[in-house]
This record gives C-alpha cells, structure tokens and sequence, in this order.
C-alpha cells in the first residue's frame, strides 16, 4: 500500500500503539522530550492488562489478579516522578503477602510477610517455623541467597542459560521451601521453573530483598498509566482510546504511521506495545520483514495465563490483600504443566489471590464488602479446553480450602485466556491469553531477548517482549523507558528525523477527533484526550466544532494551532 503523508496530514514525532504500561512510559519520555506523541488503545481506558474496572455500582476493581513488584527502587518511580504524581500513591502494606503451604495431609501452614523491604534477618527463621521445618535445614537457603546477591554483573550473563530449577537445587533446599520458591517463580513470570533463567529470577529476588513486593497503587493498579496519559496530552500529545489500528503503514522500507477506522496518522517512528508478534503478522505482515526474522518471531514462546474468576462477597472474607496457596503439586515444569493441559491437573495447584480493597478500602462500597480476584496458571491459547478445565479446578480447590465461601458470593465473573486476549494482546499464534507477554525462557532472554528496535526503520518495541528486565508491569515500564531513550539516541544520530511539513489544521483535527466517538458520547467519563477546550472551542458543543472544522477544510495550513 502506497502511503504518502499529505501537506494537512496527521503528523507527530512518534506514534504509540497501546496504552499499556510499556507504552504509555515510552510516550511520557519522549513528550517529555518536546516530541508531539500520538498513543492510540482498542480499550477505553489506559494500563493494558491492569487497567482497572471501574463499575456502574460505585465498585472499582482489577480485571484478574494484579500485584507489582519490587514496590520500592524501579522506573515506576521514574515514571511517577516525571508525570507528576505523589508517591504516596504507592501501598505496599505491612501485611502484604500471605503464603500458604498445604502439605500431603491437606493441613495448612500460613506465612504473612511484608511489602516493605526485607529489615528482618531472621525471616528466613520464621518460614521454618511455619512450614514445619528444623532451623538447620534453612542453611541452603541462606547460603543461595548470600551466593546470589555475590554474583557479578559480568557473571550473571552465564545464568541466563542456566535454569532457575537447577539452580535453586544445588543448595539442596528444604522440600516446602523449594515448593515456595518455585511457586513465587510461576507467580512472578508465569512460565515453568525449568526453563526460567537463573539470571532473570535472581535479579528478581535481588530486587525484592531491596524493595518489597506486593506493590498496589491507590485508586487502582492503573492509576500510574492513566497519569501518564495525561502527562502526554499536557504536553500536546493526543491520546486515542477506544480506537483500533488497523496496520502499521511502510513506505520506502520504513514504518511511516498507522491507519485506524478513523483515518490515518503519520511519524516518522512507531512504537508498538501490542506485542512482537502480533505486529509483526497482524499490523505490519510478514513481506515487510527478512524471511528469518519472521522464523525466529513464529518461534518465540508466550508466558503461560493466569486465568480464573472474580467473585463479590456480601462481607469480608479475606485479611491480607495477596494470598498465595501452594503445595508440593505447585512449583509447576514443562512436564507438570503438559499433564495439566492433558487434564491430569494437581489435586492443590498454586491457587493466587487478590483483594483490591485490602489495598484501598475506597474501591469498594457497603453492598459490596470485597471483591476477590482468584487464578490458577492456564495456557495462553484462547482456544485451549484447559480454560474450562482450570475454572472446574480452580473452584473445587475454593471450596476445600473454605467451604463457607461461596455461600458469600453475590456476584461471579469466570475470565480466561479468551478474556484477556480481547482487551489486550491479540491472538495470532495459538497466544493472546498469556499473563505478561513472551516468555522469560532460556534462549528469549539477555542476549537472546528480542531486540526492540524492528528491522523495519522506524518500528521500535515496547513493554515485556523487549527492553526490559524484571516481573510483569515493571519489566515493562523498564522497557519503555529504556525504549524512549533509544529512540532519542537515534534521533540524535540521524536515524529519523523530526517532520518539517504536514502540520495537521487545528479544525481537521477537530473533524477527525470527533469521529473518533459521536457527538455526545464520551469514553467512561472523558472526550477523546487532545482534543481539549482549546482547540474544539469547548467540549460541550462538539457538533458546533465538527462543522466548523468542514467549513474550514480548505483554510491555510499557516492559520493553524497545534493540537
């Protein structure tokens, strides 16, 4: 498809696809920047899988289970302190964390911790106390974290072929301990702990002990993207929600901009947080790049799902706002997970739960006591049986665990990889249900992670699949801003240059806004942003401005504002 920007074209600096956390950190530092973002979303609202579900009722919840970790020392808090928000947004409670071990004889062993940076050395004390182990045995444990926080930078690349499983055996752990930490592994990167790599697991655990875990945000996990959208249309960016692309537009052997229901819009760099391989089978296609990359792209491997149900309880049920179960049937391997799909599942698998409320008391009402977000690990394949299966599963473990639960349930919402495919990563290889993104593997990770830079010129990555490093949100805030950073560089190298023509018309631009969303109807409690009071000579009278922008359709582009 030829595309040439015409002279009153929708021009940026750069375009964001996605409006997860990988992308809205990539727009916030380049607008930062001086540079005029575009960031479109097919979703309502910003944050990717944590964008938050704000009820009719009054209720404000997460879609699935949604904690970040560490809580304290990662670019979030780069990223807060540029888009101008408070700290204080960050809850890591001193009863942050619950872990539970259910041993052979179903009897349970509780181990609350905090979120807080670890201060106390005797933890590792308390956990053989309550997973019912003798002191002396907790050594390996202390001699793997001693030996991990020891490993060099130059060293750790070794243990990116290294298997976190491997690795935590060679301090011959306690066997509850050895569950725990192969349970926290699923948890965090959601892929088996026999093909995590040592080093991604141990950056992790490093991060933790100077951190915290179990991070939440006040107002909801996805306050932080929707801060950050905001940030870029203050800086006289636009912020698309509710808007699909259709493809990445490529002219000349360059990515050049987008095409969506609503038009076209071009820069000279696109960033894509909808994932690598989605953009590059289903937004970009495959002619535009070498038949070998497009090999290694098909062979890359997703994350597993956490998949599950939302239940609302007409009281309080829960105390502590994450819940971890697990047993010696959790800590799952290729093999355990291949005899889960098969429908051979454990009879206790890892079982996490969140209560939002726990966090932030304001996200509920009186009608609603809390709302309990349980997952259980699933293939990411939208169209897998084991969806079902792992929701049977799953609510056959509630109801041994607590068989009062359910008679407190006044609402039931069952999500599964076909869910979370729809609002996020769209399926194009057996994937889109995945929890993070591809999978932290051997072979997908340090110098076999994928580059973020596309070989298309002007396509860039951004979020989990690459340019970053750690769990979930933060790896791909990590992404992003490192991403943004990049692509400045390159600016300043030559790589792409700054558009000197096509300056969008203030009224055009009203016109294409408008039909974005009819007039009169907002998305949840807001117009299309960038397109403020300024430029559509106020929101309230929206059809005044669409005509206004038809009559002047053949005004000077030198008559014109920026948006």
């Amino acid at each position: 498809m030829k595309v040439t920007a015409p002279v009153d074209g929708t021009q940026f600096d750069a375009i964001v696809i996605g409006a997860g956390y990988g992308g809205v950190s990539c727009a916030a530092v380049l607008a930062s920047r001086g540079m005029r973002v575009l960031v479109v979303d097919k979703n309502a609202k910003p944050g990717g899988k944590a964008m938050p579900a704000a009820r009719s009722d009054g209720v404000t919840t997460e879609l699935w289970p949604v904690a970040g970790g560490p809580a304290y020392g990662t670019r979030f808090e780069d990223l807060m302190d540029l888009v101008g928000l408070s700290r204080e947004v960050i809850i890591a409670p001193e009863k942050g964390a619950n872990f539970v071990y259910i041993d052979d004889q179903d009897q349970q062993h509780a181990l609350e911790v905090s979120s807080q940076p670890i201060r106390n050395p005797l933890l590792v004390f308390s956990m053989a106390r309550a997973f019912g182990v003798p002191v002396w045995k907790m050594l390996g444990l202390l001699r793997m974290n001693l030996h991990s926080m020891r490993i060099s930078d130059a060293e750790m690349e070794e243990y990116d072929r290294v298997s976190m499983l491997d690795y935590m055996k060679r301090f011959h752990l306690p066997a509850p301990v050895l569950h725990w930490l192969s349970s926290l592994m699923n948890l965090f990167f959601v892929v088996p702990v026999d093909q995590l790599p040592a080093s991604e697991a141990i950056l992790t655990l490093r991060g933790v002990a100077k951190g915290g875990a179990g991070r939440y945000h006040r107002g909801g996990y996805g306050v932080v993207a929707q801060a950050a959208v905001d940030y870029v249309v203050k800086q006289q960016g636009v912020y698309l929600p509710s808007t699909r692309v259709n493809e990445v537009l490529v002219e000349g052997g360059r990515a050049v901009g987008i095409s969506t229901p609503h038009g076209c819009y071009f820069a000279p760099v696109v960033i894509s947080n909808a994932g690598i391989q989605p953009t590059v089978f289903k937004l970009v296609g495959e002619g535009a790049f070498p038949a070998g990359y497009v090999q290694r792209v098909k062979e890359y491997v997703p994350s597993w799902a956490f998949v599950g149900v939302r239940y609302d309880l007409s009281r309080p049920f829960f105390k502590i706002p994450m819940n971890v179960y697990f047993s010696s049937e959790s800590g799952w391997d290729r093999s355990r997970f291949a005899a889960a799909e098969a429908g051979q599942w454990p009879h206790n698998p890892l079982l996490f739960v969140t209560v939002p409320s726990l966090y932030d008391p304001s996200l509920v009402t009186p009608e609603v006591a809390q709302v309990a977000l349980i997952g259980v690990l699933c293939s990411p394949d939208p169209d897998s049986p084991m969806n079902a299966q792992a929701t049977v599963e799953l609510e056959k473990m509630v109801d041994r665990l607590w068989p009062e639960f359910r008679s407190l349930v006044t609402r039931r919402k069952v999500y599964g990889a076909d869910a979370v495919s729809s609002t996020t990563r769209d399926n194009v290889l057996h994937q889109g249900g995945e929890c993070i993104g591809l999978g932290q593997l051997i072979g997908q990770c340090g110098r076999s992670k994928p580059d973020f830079r596309a070989p298309l010129q002007g396509l860039y990555y951004a979020g989990t699949d690459a340019g970053g490093r750690g769990i979930g949100t933060t790896q791909a805030v990590d992404s992003g801003w490192n991403v943004a950073h990049a692509i400045l560089e390159d600016y300043r190298k030559g790589v792409w240059k700054r558009p000197t023509s096509g300056v969008r018309k203030v009224d055009d631009a009203i016109t294409a806004l408008m039909s974005v969303q009819e007039a009169g109807e907002v998305v949840g409690d807001r117009v299309p942003q960038g397109l403020d009071k300024r430029d559509a000579q106020g929101v309230e009278d929206r059809q005044e401005a669409r005509e206004k922008g038809r009559k002047k359709q053949s005004a000077k582009t030198a008559s014109a504002k920026p948006l």
